[in-house]
């Protein structure tokens, strides 16, 4: 009876394995089947889609002479910009502040998918709607949203392009970890350690947010805890940064002279090595999070300044 009840359960664990690997190829020949159709049309790598799938804008004959993409950062979402706003409206200036793929969410499910690419693709293709409907388009971008705005003037033509503390480079505290995430094998095993991480709370700081105003910090729209893939997507972004490559008539640097995230100095010295002409704006009493800390209003009203310029 026991031989009999070991072999019943090797018979059920067998048919089990068979069943698995039935699923697995039938799988793996409807993606290969995918593949080989996919293969006759115009692939384009770094934004992993297809010439053919790509948007189509139109947006008529008259056009307004100026629009502005907004590309908040990482973590958080469009109310990076909140004070800006108003601001644009007061001037008539159209603008878009899109949803980065994964985040503003009320769960972490998309972020965990989400690759460089969707946020690549999601930087181009707002880009393309405002160029349909605008003379000339100016890009703002906060954090990892200023690496996308880089990229995106690395692609597209771009008046005034305004970088808010942007996430360039890792930091090199983070190095480390970056070269963990992307080793095959220990990636894995990391990931299944800590899928989830929570953000720190930096010295000087009451929140997760690198942010002095603390009631600001506090009610700053943010996720405190991250899935550690999203922190390897944001180190994939930058590797398709190359600065030397980016086209706009005027580059601006704004950031907040108490910023914790972003090695400010260091990167003014790669802009001045590359011979990258850059215009600085540094904010005493601010940190990463420049729209949403004490010098905010002034803040806002320089970038209008900059984007109301001729």
């Amino acid at each position: 009876m026991f031989k009999w009840e070991i072999s019943r359960t090797a018979l059920w664990v067998a048919a089990g394995l068979a069943l698995w690997a039935i699923i697995k190829i039938v799988e793996y020949s409807n993606i290969l089947y995918t593949q080989r159709y996919l293969s006759q049309f115009r692939h384009v790598p770094e934004l992993a889609t297809y010439r053919e799938a790509e948007q189509r804008v139109y947006g008529g004959r008259r056009k307004a002479p100026q629009a502005v993409l907004l590309l908040h950062g990482w973590s958080s979402g469009p109310a990076d910009f909140a004070p800006l706003y108003p601001l644009l409206e007061e001037a008539g200036i159209p603008y878009l502040a899109p949803q980065i793929t994964g985040f503003g969410l009320d769960n972490l499910r998309l972020l965990r998918a989400a690759s460089a690419q969707d946020w690549l693709r999601d930087a181009l293709h707002t880009y393309d709607i405002l160029a349909a409907q605008a003379e000339q388009v100016d890009i703002v971008g906060h954090s990892n949203g200023g690496a996308l705005a880089a990229y995106v003037a690395m692609h597209r033509p771009v008046r005034h392009l305004i970088l808010i503390g942007p996430n360039l480079t890792v930091q090199p505290a983070d190095r480390i970890y970056k070269q963990i995430l992307h080793t095959p094998v220990l990636s894995a095993m990391f990931e299944q350690v800590l899928p989830v991480f929570r953000k720190p709370v930096r010295p000087g700081r009451v929140a997760p947010v690198d942010t002095v105003d603390p009631e600001s910090a506090r009610r700053a729209f943010a996720y405190p805890a991250l899935p550690l893939r999203a922190l390897r997507t944001l180190w994939d972004v930058q590797d398709q940064v190359h600065l030397r490559q980016v086209r706009c008539t005027d580059l601006h640097l704004f950031y907040g002279e108490r910023d914790q995230s972003v090695d400010i100095p260091e990167l003014q010295r790669n802009l001045d090595q590359q011979g990258i002409r850059y215009q600085a704006h540094g904010y005493a009493n601010s940190a990463h999070n420049l729209l949403e800390d004490y010098d905010q209003q002034a803040a806002a009203r320089d970038i209008l300044k900059v984007l109301t310029a001729s």
